[in-house]
């Protein structure tokens, strides 16, 4: 296995790289320090250029991949953080990837280039390898989230699951035979043409000045030539068409680089907009609490949000101990299961299945203190576990009894104009109705308190 990452890679490519190990130390810190939250739109894709992940060559030839990384989110910042590979046996391969921060809603891409040493890795097939061989697997990519450019302030709001993409490199054939001493001549002066050729490699690695690397690639061209030219040859060399081919195709090459393609910096979309104020009506949700306090929090949770553990976990008991208890608040729960957490609804229909036998709070409470069994075989555990109808609690989430209720949840949330979890609804209760301010974010217990001192005085 080959592993890459910002604190750790091969090569340096970019001054990100001078920034990585204080990046992650701001990112240790943000996630202990600042209330955050989980969006529905913070997916990304990942790709090989090519798209198949498939190349091939001779024995000994240079093959390599390319890579694609779009951030689907139109609100966060998505920051690269490690790379990983499977092993290869047939190819010698090397770390080309330059760790990108990708901004909302762009795609960041780099096409391999075995000459400026770009892409995502390189692979130099060993030079004995028979025909036929083959190395595959996966490059895993890691990443982070960011509420803004992770390098100008941003806060660090989750880890990315880690995305793969398969590979595949074939060898084809024998070894290339070595080129003439003419197309290493022309190679080399060709090469000394490309603007900002030399100056990537130093870029990457330490290297003599232009002027002796020239001298160099021209003394060795003319003793290699020398050298051939004073021995038999053992086979028929490359012909001159041959050579003059392959130069058109050096030179096609050159004029490729020699264009500076300026890239517009894409307009960055505008910060989200959560809302602050909102009103509902109550329709029998699960409640904790005396039905006659005068303020309500709604709680829109989603089972899977590490956010709404971390307030389920710290805030929550606080407030139930001080309000709820107390009879000054009552909790009302709402669920907004995201779109990217695929065990968020199932729990969600499975609370009001554990609900229809009166059991919601007990189900609710152990999902999230436990939040790594989600699955179906762990919620039946969980009903077991609180002596429910087994048979009836299986029936519940096969037919999807109790799931028209979730929906109707989530559309009360989207017409608040919610769009992240945990967000909570503070108000003063007149008969069924809650109007009062919208908080987002696992906010510490001061937020709270300052909100439902707010909802008291409210007349």
């Amino acid at each position: 296995m080959n592993v890459i990452n910002r604190a750790g890679g091969k090569k340096v490519i970019s001054e990100k790289w001078i920034r990585a190990v204080s990046l992650m130390a701001i990112a240790t810190a943000a996630m202990v320090g600042k209330g955050s939250l989980c969006r529905a739109d913070d997916v990304l894709t990942f790709d090989l250029i090519p798209e198949s992940g498939d190349v091939s060559g001779p024995a000994g030839s240079t093959v390599g991949w390319g890579y694609s990384i779009t951030n689907e989110s139109i609100t966060d910042w998505l920051l690269t953080t490690n790379l990983v590979s499977d092993s290869f046996l047939y190819g010698s391969p090397t770390p080309l990837f330059d760790f990108p921060e990708v901004a909302p809603g762009t795609t960041a891409t780099e096409s391999f280039d075995p000459v400026g040493l770009a892409g995502l890795y390189q692979d130099v097939l060993n030079a004995s390898a028979p025909a036929g061989s083959l190395d595959s697997g996966n490059f895993v990519l890691s990443a982070q989230w960011y509420d803004g450019d992770p390098f100008n302030g941003g806060n660090f709001i989750a880890d990315a699951p880690d995305t793969n993409a398969a590979y595949s490199a074939t060898v084809t054939g024998s070894a290339v035979p070595e080129p003439g001493s003419f197309l290493l001549i022309a190679g080399g002066l060709l090469l000394l043409g490309i603007p900002g050729f030399w100056s990537r490699i130093r870029s990457a690695a330490c290297m003599p000045s232009v002027p002796g690397v020239a001298l160099a690639v021209f003394l060795i061209a003319v003793f290699c030539g020398t050298a051939a030219a004073q021995q038999e040859p053992k086979e028929p060399g490359i012909t001159r068409e041959q050579a003059d081919d392959i130069l058109l195709e050096l030179r096609a090459i050159h004029q490729l680089l020699d264009r500076q393609v300026r890239q517009v910096a894409p307009q960055q979309p505008a910060a989200p907009v959560y809302p602050t104020t909102g009103k509902l009506k109550l329709d029998g949700e699960p409640a904790r609490g005396s039905a006659s306090a005068p303020v309500t929090i709604v709680e829109f949770t989603d089972y899977e949000c590490p956010f709404c553990r971390q307030f389920e976990t710290t805030t929550l008991p606080e407030i139930v101990k001080n309000y709820v208890d107390t009879g000054k608040v009552r909790l009302i729960v709402h669920d907004f299961p995201l779109d990217n957490h695929a065990s968020a609804m199932p729990a969600a229909e499975a609370a009001h299945c554990a609900g229809d036998q009166g059991k919601f709070w007990p189900m609710h409470d152990g999902m999230f203190s436990d939040p790594g069994k989600l699955g179906t075989a762990d919620l039946i555990e969980r009903a077991d576990a609180l002596k429910l109808d087994i048979a009836a609690f299986k029936a519940c989430l096969e037919s999807g009894k109790d799931r028209a209720e979730v929906l109707k949840q989530m559309k009360v949330a989207s017409d608040l104009q919610i769009v992240a979890t945990p967000s909570f609804l503070i108000g003063r209760t007149v008969g069924d109705v809650v109007d009062g301010s919208i908080i987002t974010g696992a906010q510490p217990l001061s937020v709270f308190e300052a909100k439902l001192k707010e909802a008291e005085a409210a007349r």
